[in-house]
Order: C-alpha cells, then structure tokens, then sequence
C-alpha cells in the first residue's frame, strides 16, 4: 500500500512539473498541414500512448524536421495554476464533449443532428449536395508558421483533453494570404486494380491547368458547370469537336447563308435557298443533319471521366441521332438507311430537302432523345430547303397531348381549331359531340410552292387576328378536253380551298366542320363550337366549249372569303383573350375561264386556274362600361316647433337672423 502510495505522489510531482515546461515544436510533425484529408491509420491506444509519453517527459522535436524552431508551445494541466503570475497569450483548452464520428474543429457546426446553413464540414450535411446548395466558407486551419496572426493546429493525432496552441510575440503578422495549400504528409493509397484507381482519380480534386486530357477539344464558351436552361445554345460532339448545334438559315438574299444555332426549348421553323446543287454543297446531305451525338447535360459531361480513361461517350450523356427518312410526306417516315446522295452537273439524287428536329427533353434534367426526320427527293434546280424544331417531354404520353390557340380564350397569332360533327343515335335518344383529329385539327387554305404551283402536302395554318390573302395556281392535264374535264377541274379547286369540309356534301347544311368558339375545351360537346355557315353551296356543275382554238369552262368557283367575327373577352383583364362569335365563308361568282388549245400530234392540254383565298377578322367588342349605384336620399322632418327656442323671447333683428341661419342650414341638410 506505501509503494502504491509513493508512486501516486510521484506521479502528481511529474505532472505539476510538465506544467512550467516550455517545449520547442515544429509544425511539420503534424499529421496533416492545412487539409482533412489525412489518412489516420494508428491505433487510438498507441496516439494516446504516444501524447501521454511527450507531456510526461517533457521531450523537444528534433530540428530536423521543424521549419519554424522558434514555435513556442505551452502545455498546461486542468488542475488550477495558483503559482504562476505570469500572465500567457494563450492556453491549452479541454474539448468538449465531442459526439462520435463528427469532425474535429468544425467550427460551424452549431446544432446537433441538423445540418448547419453553409456549413460544408457539417457530417449532417453529408446527405445534400452542399457544394451546389451552400456557399461554404473555409473554416479549417491555414498553414501552420508563426508569422500568421492565428492558427490552430494538431502536433499529430492528439486524442488528449489538450489542444496546441501559438504564443505569439511578434508585432507584426499575416492576416490572411492566398497560397495554395501545402502538404507534408506521405499518403501513399494502395492501388491493386483498375477500379481502386479510377475511384481514386474520380475522388481526386481537379487539375487548375485547363489543358484537356483527353482527344475531344471543347471550346471556350462551353459552360460545363450549369444544366440545360431555356434560350442556353445546345451541344454536340461531332468528329471529336464539341460544337454548337445550328441549322441553315435565310441571309439577306433568302439563300442559305447564314447559321441559325438552336436554343433550348425554343420552337424554330426556317425556309431557304439551296442554289448550289454540287457534291461540295453539305447543306444537301444527310449526314450533315445526323451524323453526331447530342450532349444531354453539360453538367454531365463535366462530371464524367470517361474522358480520362479514353472510353466511348456513354449513352446517358452523349445520345445518339435516331434518324428517319421520309418519301414525300412527313407521314411516309422509315427508321432505315437510305441510298447516298449526290450531284452530277446540276442534278442531285436522294439529297435532304426538309429537316425536322424532335427533342425529347425532361426540363433541367437535359435531353433523352432526338429524332431527326429527313425528308429525301431530288432537284435539278435551286429549291427551298425547310428547317423544323420542336420539344417535348419525355415524360408526357404523346397520345394524350393536345394543344391550345390560349385560354380561356383565343390568342392573337394562334391557330384556329376546327372538329367534325359526331351524332351517336340510340334508342332513347341522340347524343352530339365534336370530334378533334389531333393530327389535322386547324382550318387551313391552300398556299403555293416555289413554282407557283398550289402545294399538295403543306398548308396554311388560318392564325386568330390575322386577315390573310393568298394564291396559288391548280394544274389539270387531259387530252380529251370535255365537260368532264371542267367538272373535275372544279373538284381540284374546291379540294384546295376547303380541303374536306365539303367532301360529299350536295348540301349546305350538310357539312359537318365547326370552329371552336374558344379553347377553353373541358368537354367536347355542341355548346362550346360554332357551325361553318356557307352562303351556297358551288355547283359542280359546269360547260364546256371548244371555240376556234380556245378551251373554254364556264361557271367555274375559284375564289372564296372567310369572315369571322369575333369580341374581347372581359376576364381576365391582364391577357388578350378573344371569343369567336361566328364564321362564314362565302365563295366568288362563277366565271369562264380560257386557255389556248394545243396545236401538235397528241399534246395533252394543260388547264391552270390561279385561286384566290382571303380571310377577314370583324372585331366586335363594346367598351366596358362600369354602373355606380346612387347615393341614398335622406329626408329630414323637423318638429313644428323645433326652431321656438331659438326665436323666444329675442329681439325683432336677432330673430330675423336666426330665421335666415336656420333656412340655411335646412337647405343644406335637403340637398
């Protein structure tokens, strides 16, 4: 019990010693200078070992590794000091009940069990993308030299109560500098295979030199660092070049000239020029329109490394063209090659001549898909080549989308939606309803191609507001010219103009087309559209006469005029909104038209009648005007004798004034 006792006593004397003792450290001997990412691999008995052994004997770190020899450190006990006066910059303090598995000397980290507001040392943080949420401040250790103001550092792993901390005695010192940080540690990974190593690279911070690693070169306006947004330029990765996604676009002359680059979510359609119908021309070629892969996110491509491991662009990041090849007609599309195009002395064979873009995008997310539609034919003069965009969602059923000229009302600009009659007869009762072709549902009229000729697939989209007057030239060939050529010749012409409004209609009432009154559709009954009312119906009826060398067909309809009326919509006030009120259309009177009869051998006569289309808007809304109810009247009835007290017993002059006064205010209080 006495030795038990002894050794005690002497152990009381070694710590009140260690109290006093002045040791000359180095920083270099810490663990890890200026970072948290040191690699902490001994043991917590053997770091406790080792930090109890250097307060006990008091030792000094060799010089050897010290760059700073004149770092003066105090260690202090936590049993009370009532010896020492001298007074000390600074003292060791204890740490305060530190949880399990949070970072040391994380100085923002105030609540527990709660992420701190940009506070990126936070482990509660570690679920959240905090470099992309928080703007993190640096709260961890600068490089330990004493010529800094402040800095708090570890000597190595301390697992003691005690922390190290400068005495300063200099004047002057560095308040803050902006020095890369410095590492003395040796961390050497153990890097056994392939994945260990790309793990390490993908973890590892990035280079500050901007030389790429890798054989795709990216231009400087490419901004890896934000997603997709709308009205940002879109990106792809062609013939190892990251470039602008563009389409040609009309110059000042209409000939292709110019470069339209393509916006994201923006709609854009563009006509121009193709005069240049050569092999050097690529304009003219489909593998200028799908030959590369889209960027979906340049938020993912930066975060990617496969540009470090010289791999294949992942699909997910780099997506693929899907291309279709049309004959004709956007409806005759084939997801299959298609022969190459070419061009021999001023002709070209299978070369593209309307583009049509179909991105599939999921908002900020960047693109999914994009499906290229070419439309191939052949040209042996200049021609116009058409350029189409449009978005959708990937996410949205394409079977179910439906879109709208405004709401609740039309919009200036917008297309005019028409739908077909349906009656459903049953034996109780018939029920009416308005069918919609979501894939032709906007009234239309014929307009011409580049030849004058009235253009078989595309037509005109009527847009709300817009008074409209177009033309085009119908061709008919025979080499019997009868009657039954003018009646046909009729037939093309109401075809063009009416499409199939009145297809086999022998009456006015008979046609079955309505007009919505607005685009407020929640359902598809009568109330909300409106019947096409036809002034007559155009006979088909028509003569035919041969006169000299003249052709001549009598009676022919070959124009028409779309009036439609309609008024502003009173709410809501902030949106111009407009209600359609009535439409008719009214044909031209029947004319005769001639041509010149064809002199040689078995010539085919060409018959060519120009149609005329107008539209006309009647704006027929009435100033709003808005009724006040009038002021409520009041009736005052006085007693009879109201006025006595006023007039008893007063002089002759003062009654008469107070007669006046009294008639005054009574006039007052009646109006």
């Amino acid at each position: 019990m006495h030795t038990n006792m002894i050794r005690l006593l002497c152990y009381v004397a070694v710590l009140i010693n260690a109290q006093s003792t002045e040791i000359t450290l180095d920083k270099s001997t810490s663990t890890c200078l200026n970072d948290t990412d040191c690699d902490v691999s001994e043991s917590t008995n053997d770091s406790v070992g080792t930090t109890t052994q250097e307060i006990e004997t008091s030792q000094t770190v060799p010089d050897d590794i010290s760059k700073d020899k004149n770092l003066s450190v105090k260690i202090t006990s936590p049993l009370p000091d009532t010896t020492s006066s001298k007074p000390f910059t600074s003292s060791a303090k204890p740490f305060v009940g530190r949880p399990q598995n949070r970072e040391d000397n994380c100085h923002c980290d105030l609540t527990m069990s709660s992420c701190d507001i940009n506070c990126c040392c936070d482990v509660d943080c570690n679920d959240l993308n905090v470099t992309e949420l928080f703007a993190c401040k640096d709260y961890r250790p600068k490089v330990y030299d004493t010529r800094y103001c402040w800095d708090e550092n570890y000597i190595q792993d301390n697992k003691t109560r005690y922390l190290l901390e400068k005495l300063r005695d200099n004047l002057f010192c560095i308040v803050h500098d902006n020095l890369p940080p410095v590492y003395s540690i040796g961390y050497d990974p153990i890097i056994s295979n392939r994945t260990t190593l790309d793990e390490i690279v993908r973890k590892n911070k990035k280079s500050r030199f901007k030389w790429e690693q890798s054989a795709i070169h990216v231009p400087l306006q490419f901004n890896s660092e934000t997603p997709y947004r709308h009205g940002d330029n879109i990106w792809k990765i062609q013939n190892g070049f990251i470039k602008q996604l563009e389409l040609p676009q009309t110059g000042f002359t209409g000939i292709c000239s110019f470069k339209k680059a393509l916006k994201y979510l923006e709609e854009w359609s563009d006509s121009c020029m193709q005069i240049s119908l050569e092999n050097q021309n690529v304009q003219l070629f489909a593998e200028t329109f799908n030959n590369f892969t889209i960027i979906a996110s340049p938020v993912l491509y930066n975060d990617s490394n496969f540009k470090l491991n010289n791999q294949t662009c992942p699909r997910t990041i780099c997506v693929p063209v899907k291309s279709y090849y049309c004959l004709g007609s956007w409806n005759l599309c084939k997801n299959e090659s298609t022969p190459t195009g070419k061009c021999n002395k001023g002709t070209c064979t299978n070369i593209v001549r309307s583009v049509r873009y179909v991105f599939a995008h999921n908002g900020i997310k960047g693109m999914n898909a994009l499906d290229v539609y070419l439309k191939i034919g052949n040209a042996s003069q200049g021609f116009y080549q058409k350029f189409e965009v449009f978005y959708k969602w990937f996410r949205d059923d394409q079977s179910k989308v439906f879109h709208l000229s405004g709401n609740p009302g039309y919009i200036l600009g917008k297309p005019i939606i028409i739908g077909e009659l349906i009656t459903n007869k049953t034996n109780t009762a018939d029920y009416s309803y308005v069918n919609i072709d979501k894939t032709d549902y906007f009234l239309s009229l014929p307009v011409s191609r580049v030849d004058g000729q009235c253009d078989k697939e595309r037509r005109y989209a009527v847009n709300f507001g817009e008074d409209l007057k177009l033309s085009c030239k119908i061709h008919h060939e025979t080499r019997n010219f009868t009657i039954k050529s003018c009646i046909d010749l009729q037939k093309l012409i109401i075809e063009a103009m009416l499409k199939k409004i009145l297809f086999n209609v022998s009456e006015v009432d008979q046609h079955r087309t309505y007009v919505a009154k607005w685009n407020y559709l929640r359902s598809n009954n009568t109330d909300d559209w409106l019947k096409i009312i036809f002034d007559r119906m155009p006979q088909t009826v028509v003569t035919a006469q041969i006169v000299d060398d003249q052709l001549i067909c009598s009676g022919l309809v070959t124009s028409l005029r779309i009036d439609i009326v309609h008024r502003r919509l009173s709410e809501p006030q902030t949106v111009d909104n407009y209600k359609i009120l009535g439409i008719g259309i009214t044909f031209s009177e029947e004319s005769d038209i001639y041509w010149i009869k064809c002199d040689t051998k078995n010539c085919a006569d060409l018959l060519v009648v120009d149609i005329v289309s107008y539209v006309i808007f009647h704006d027929v809304s009435r100033p709003s005007k808005y009724f006040f109810a009038e002021g409520p009247n009041l009736d005052i009835t006085l007693p009879q004798d109201f006025f006595y007290p006023f007039i008893n017993n007063a002089p002759i002059t003062q009654e008469s004034h107070l007669l006046a006064l009294c008639t005054f205010l009574a006039l007052i209080i009646t109006y």
